[in-house]
């Protein structure tokens, strides 16, 4: 009778009362959240930024989504100084100095977990881990193949794509347009692949010699078969802020909102390839190969790596490489064509150049000062490269940062810093030629420390390479870009506005 009662009395309560109970606590929570975050018992009180960033992460992730957070944060900096709270819990500096304490003493800070959602199916990749012991057991593995002397004593596969990129080069330029950037990526993968797999992709193969299916070919568009996919990963970069069930959601509801048809196809030609490969890997060590004869999966696979994640290994491979080499590559090529003084400068050293051996390319001056002047430029990866402070926390100019602080620099803010680098959206080699210590240490184009990327000489090796032979045959003379810059959006990894870096000629 009593809970009877009770069930009345509670039944004749207005819904509105119901309501506010039910909604109180977390107004209550909210309200305190807020005050805390805004109050001087914040450990960033002192640390200048937009109120509403002090409040929430809903500004970063809108400005992220929208493609253009770098110049975002960039405004932030500009407006309160070199060191900005861009979030409740997230701080950005753009100091030189910052980079020594979060990415290089005693090894850097952990990747923070933002890294999770560039998991390639349900495995956390070399670039993606953040568990130390599990990337350096795996990254040991395979180490020795990205060493200098070995991509050196294994070049083959460069040469080989270089001459076909060159040829194929030449004859789009007859038509009177090319697209720098499609061809940069796949002179890459092909490189790439056949020189890390064992198994060469074929993006400039003609379609007889290409070993993927007739199926597949028939219903491909006749341009690198991994672009669209190469695309469609790096362009969800711009949601990576996410939590991972709230990502996963955001790149379902993106594709809807912008849909790339050849998605699809371009991800089953590469999900056969990788089959292709990790077979072959299978057979190496059924053959009980030399291990220092072994391939990038066979490596992984003899070290006890389950064939799944041998396989999302070689994907992120695929991806990572054709993107970073494309978009560098073709970032050299525009602004060769952009500034024609700097290619007449460069073709005057490569053309009289004495060049008996492979390693005096890498000695040229000017060639070097291009290329490194053409990473400063490049926007592969603009953001910011996030880092959890750990457990000891950190101190930096007399500011404790408590462990969890996500800290962070980006390439965007040290390439382009006006104190260091005068006339810094101009292409100017020859700044590199009176370098200061602080130019050199901003460099951020392969990541820094320990967690850099692992194959930063091998692609080193094959820009130069690529570059050097570019200008030796003349090829780029009298190009011009079609766009006064590159359109990019910006996220962890840039994607290129419609995809192209279009050269034309006048004929």
């Amino acid at each position: 009778m009593a809970i009877q009662q009770l069930l009345v009395e509670a039944s004749q309560v207005p819904v509105r009362y119901w309501v506010a109970a039910f909604l109180a606590p977390f107004l209550v929570y909210t309200l305190g959240t807020i005050t805390y975050r805004l109050s001087p018992l914040h450990p960033f009180a002192k640390i200048p930024g937009p109120v509403l960033n002090r409040i929430t992460y809903i500004p970063l992730v809108w400005h992220s989504y929208k493609g253009d957070e770098a110049q975002y944060v960039h405004k932030l900096h500009q407006r309160y100084g070199n060191t900005v709270r861009i979030a409740p819990s997230s701080v950005d500096f753009t100091e030189v100095a910052a980079l020594k304490g979060i990415y290089l003493e005693k090894g850097g800070f952990y990747k923070s977990r933002y890294y999770n959602n560039f998991d390639i199916d349900g495995h956390a990749s070399i670039f993606s881990n953040t568990d130390l012991a599990s990337r350096a057991a795996r990254a040991k593995v395979v180490l020795p193949l990205f060493s200098i002397t070995s991509v050196k004593s294994g070049y083959k596969p460069f040469k080989d794509s270089l001459r076909r990129y060159l040829k194929r080069f030449k004859d789009e330029k007859e038509t009177g347009r090319v697209n720098a950037l499609d061809l940069a990526r796949g002179m890459s993968i092909d490189a790439v692949t056949e020189y890390l797999f064992g198994i060469r992709y074929g993006a400039l193969k003609d379609e007889e010699e290409s070993g993927t299916s007739a199926s597949i070919k028939a219903t491909c568009e006749p341009k690198m078969s991994a672009s669209d996919v190469v695309d469609n990963f790096i362009s969800t970069s711009r949601l990576w802020y996410l939590s991972v069930w709230l990502y996963n959601l955001a790149d379902w509801l993106d594709g809807i909102i912008y849909p790339n048809p050849g998605a699809d196809v371009s991800t089953e030609i590469v999900n056969e390839y990788a089959d292709r490969v990790i077979a072959a890997a299978q057979e190496e060590i059924a053959q009980q190969k030399d291990k220092s004869q072994l391939t990038f999966p066979a490596r992984l696979l003899r070290a006890g790596i389950s064939p799944e994640e041998t396989r999302s290994h070689c994907k992120d491979i695929i991806f990572a490489g054709t993107d970073t080499i494309g978009m560098n590559l073709a970032t050299v090529c525009f602004m060769l064509a952009k500034y024609p003084r700097v290619y007449d400068r460069l073709y005057e050293e490569v053309s009289g150049a004495d060049i008996e051996k492979e390693e005096d390319i890498q000695v040229l001056p000017y060639l070097n000062a291009v290329v490194k002047e053409g990473l400063r430029m490049s926007m592969t990866n603009p953001c910011r490269l996030p880092r959890e402070v750990p457990e000891r926390g950190w101190t930096y100019k007399e500011t404790y940062y408590p462990p969890g602080t996500i800290v962070s620099c980006s390439a965007y803010e040290m390439h382009f810093s006006a104190e260091m680098f005068e006339k810094p959206f101009q292409f100017i080699p020859e700044r590199w030629d009176f370098a200061t210590d602080d130019m050199n240490k901003s460099m951020m184009s392969f990541g820094l420390g320990n967690r850099q990327c692992i194959a930063r000489g091998m692609s080193m090796l094959d820009m130069h390479d690529v570059v050097y032979h570019l200008v030796k045959e003349d090829i780029l003379r009298g190009a011009k870009p079609v766009r006064e810059r590159i359109e990019i959006l910006e996220g962890f990894s840039a994607k290129v506005i419609e995809g192209h870096v279009d050269l034309v000629w006048d004929n």
